[in-house]
């Protein structure tokens, strides 16, 4: 519904909004691994990140995604929108290639597991440059969480 949309739009920004708040996040480029239908994607976008990558492995999320940005009149040459299964490494590694290293990578609403390996973890290596910030991520994490 309209008024769930609203609610999600306003978490995503705050999610974005408080990443955002560093000055060193500013300028970025960032890739969003399961970007579902956008929101981190545009709110980053216009949050101040340079340029913002969104990768899912559904089209259905991608074609919502690039409506949404249209809908939000952000800037597609801020924005990209990449079909990506990160169980795939070939795929990362030709994504990487195709747009260069990212400065970041983030997700929302995905599950994070512990001890850093699984698919997401291989993605964000083969994506980012440098990967240790998210490792970082898993310092927090319980062992045996998720794969």
């Amino acid at each position: 519904s309209r008024c769930m949309l609203s609610y999600l739009q306003s978490s995503e920004d705050c999610f974005a909004e408080s990443l955002l708040a560093e000055p060193r996040w500013r300028g970025r480029r960032v890739l969003e691994l399961g970007c579902g239908c956008g929101l981190v994607t545009l709110s980053l976008a216009r949050w101040g990140c340079r340029e913002v990558t969104g990768a899912d492995d559904s089209p259905v999320a991608l074609a919502l995604a690039a409506a949404s940005c249209a809908e939000a009149k952000v800037s597609c040459e801020k924005v990209r929108w990449r079909r990506l299964d990160w169980r795939d490494l070939d795929a990362c590694a030709r994504l990487r290639e195709e747009l260069g290293p990212w400065d970041a990578v983030v997700s929302a609403d995905c599950v994070l597991a512990a001890p850093p390996s699984g698919p997401m973890w291989r993605a964000a290596g083969a994506g980012a440059c440098p990967p240790e910030p998210l490792l970082e991520a898993t310092k927090v994490l319980a062992r045996g969480g998720a794969e």
